[in-house]
């Protein structure tokens, strides 16, 4: 509860600051963001790789359950980390 309580207030957070995010004005090229950004994105899709590859092994299976027990707990802990480092 308290991890799912957490990602929720960070996430909101994440959210609120892009309210005014206008593409056509604000976006950058990758070249001009920040090196921690960067490690972000990099982050990101590695977050984003690990929980397609459950997925894709719970599909290719044939399990009904898509997301048992571990695989939730570890996107969800994947999760809680990446929220942690891009708030820090």
């Amino acid at each position: 509860m308290l991890l799912s309580w957490q990602l929720r207030k960070s996430l909101r957070y994440l959210m609120s600051n892009l309210d005014d995010f206008d593409p056509s004005h604000d976006l950058l090229s990758y070249a001009d963001i920040q090196l921690v950004d960067r490690y972000t994105l990099h982050l990101l899709h590695k977050f984003i790789s690990q929980v397609t590859l459950i997925s894709l092994a719970l599909l290719l299976t044939d399990s009904v359950v898509f997301f048992d027990s571990s695989s939730f707990e570890k996107s969800a802990i994947s999760l809680a980390h990446m929220v942690v480092l891009s708030t820090a």
